[in-house]
């Protein structure tokens, strides 16, 4: 098995998909990718290949349960080596990834408020929340992940849980298979805006990123909130 959590790349799960391997989400945080490791490894469920999240953690073995820059350092010179014996950069190696499974491109957006209005962003929350959002600029929302509610809603209506721990977050997945999460920081008083798209060359995908994180941003600026 392999562990993502809810705001990192799709690219991994298309990759895993590939080779018959099992991803797993969890919520944003190593802590949750080593509690996986621990339920499914250490009782015999299943084999722990690689756990991987939005900013920049990697961990390769069962034996550490925490990012781990040390194994990532490694893997990556041995991909260099094993690229460079055939002639290829790492660079040359994530463009064939691209072209085999899609390519992918993903986005932070950190909305800052002043100092002392942590209260603002959870109301920023509660407003999303209670606004059922069924398109954005015109493009359905084919999902909407509720990770307080812990329940996942379809285009239809149709609800199922989403399995993991209450989190106040929100992802909202579009017809086009584009998503953006939207979830308050634990330390400060400011609100993370995560953007995904998936397109069939690099040109096309940065323009749909991009029209994304302006449709998002404009859904932010029309509505009863802050910015």
């Amino acid at each position: 098995m392999a562990v993502q959590t809810v705001v990192t790349s799709e690219m991994g799960k298309a990759i895993a998909a590939a080779y018959g391997v099992e991803m797993i989400e969890t919520l944003t945080g190593f802590k949750y990718i080593g509690e996986q490791i621990r339920e499914r490894v250490d009782t015999g469920r299943n084999v722990f290949l690689f756990g991987f999240e939005e900013s920049y953690g990697y961990l390769a073995g069962d034996f550490v349960r925490d990012k781990d820059g040390v194994q990532a350092s490694q893997l990556v010179a041995e991909m260099a080596a094993y690229y460079k014996n055939r002639q290829m950069s790492l660079l040359d190696a994530l463009e064939q990834l691209f072209l085999t499974h899609g390519y992918f491109r993903e986005e932070l957006i950190n909305l800052e408020l002043a100092e002392g209005e942590l209260s603002r962003v959870e109301q920023v929350m509660h407003q999303l929340r209670t606004t059922s959002l069924l398109a954005l600029d015109g493009m359905a929302i084919i999902r909407t992940d509720d990770y307080l509610q812990q329940l996942s809603t379809d285009i239809n209506g149709k609800q199922t849980p989403t399995g993991l721990p209450r989190n106040n977050t929100l992802k909202y997945t579009l017809q086009d298979f584009s998503w953006f999460c939207i979830r308050p920081s634990g330390t400060e008083p400011k609100i993370k805006i995560y953007l995904s798209a998936r397109g069939d060359n690099a040109a096309s995908t940065a323009i749909q990123l991009a029209t994304l994180k302006a449709k998002v941003l404009t859904l932010l600026q029309e509505g009863p909130l802050f910015l």
